[in-house]
């Protein structure tokens, strides 16, 4: 072999591990926010839809209260992505910031609830942000384990 066909074999390699890297880390991460999205009927948590190059646009009135259905149809669009494309996780139900940031009327309708403060009390640090802060980490987990495979 040339030292340019072994240049172009390493190239190969390492794309193909960072691509490996960020599927994972990309469906971790994910996997993450739908899991940690409060559950009422199941809804918002079968609002969160991944996407290749752009954010989703889509929505659905379909709940998914375990999540499972919600992660397998991730991880079926994350299957196509490359190390060229960004990776993006929408949920475009209009409520859905307000369960992240917290916005509910404090006190709550009615003086009790499911909100304290105006936030969510199954998720009063949100869902994305909570998990988003463990990004490092996801992502060095995963490079450790695709790097150890060969």
């Amino acid at each position: 072999m040339t030292f340019a066909q072994d240049l172009n074999r390493f190239r190969k390699r390492t794309l193909a591990k960072y691509e490996k890297v960020k599927r994972l880390s990309a469906f971790d991460l994910f996997s993450a926010v739908v899991m940690e999205t409060p559950v009422d009927k199941g809804v918002l948590r079968n609002n969160w839809f991944a996407g290749i190059g752009q954010g989703s646009t889509e929505t659905t009135d379909s709940s998914d209260p375990s999540g499972q259905g919600t992660i397998s149809r991730i991880n079926n669009v994350l299957r196509g992505t490359d190390v060229f494309r960004d990776v993006f996780l929408t949920n475009n139900l209009p409520y859905a910031p307000v369960v992240e940031f917290g916005d509910y009327p404090d006190p709550p309708k009615g003086g009790q609830g499911k909100t304290s403060g105006g936030f969510s009390l199954k998720a009063p640090e949100g869902m994305v942000r909570i998990n988003a802060a463990n990004w490092q980490q996801i992502v060095r987990r995963n490079a450790r384990k695709v790097s150890r495979a060969r």
